[in-house]
């Protein structure tokens, strides 16, 4: 009589290892796609900018932000949108209730970057 049992351990033990390499490997496959989209998506948000469509940066630029939670990239991002939020806030031919509310908006991101005058017409 042959002996089939440590043979047959061996290779469910095989299969096992090799069923997790190959899920090790999916997912380590899955982020990076994931992670080149995001890429892609902050570097098409950028050109946007650069483009001069503000509104249409934001748009992806929120985003962005829900699907990057750690600090820096936040930080980064909310750099963007303060940046846009500015640019749009500043530009001559908003009425003047838009570039108010885009100024809010830089309030509620970064302060700072607001101008005193105009931290004061908010604040009344």
């Amino acid at each position: 009589m042959s002996d089939t049992g440590p043979k047959r351990r061996n290779s469910i033990f095989k299969n096992l290892v090799l069923l997790l390499i190959l899920s090790l490997a999916s997912t380590l496959i899955w982020y990076n796609l994931n992670e080149r989209s995001l890429r892609q998506k902050e570097n098409r948000a950028v050109a946007l900018m650069d483009e001069g469509q503000n509104k249409a940066a934001i748009q992806l630029l929120l985003e962005l932000r829900q699907d990057r939670p750690r600090p820096a990239d936040q930080s980064r991002l909310n750099a963007y949108l303060v940046k846009c939020y500015l640019n749009l806030a500043e530009d001559p031919s908003n009425p003047l209730e838009e570039s108010l509310h885009y100024y809010r908006k830089v309030l509620q991101i970064e302060p700072d970057k607001v101008p005193a005058v105009v931290r004061k017409r908010l604040e009344k």
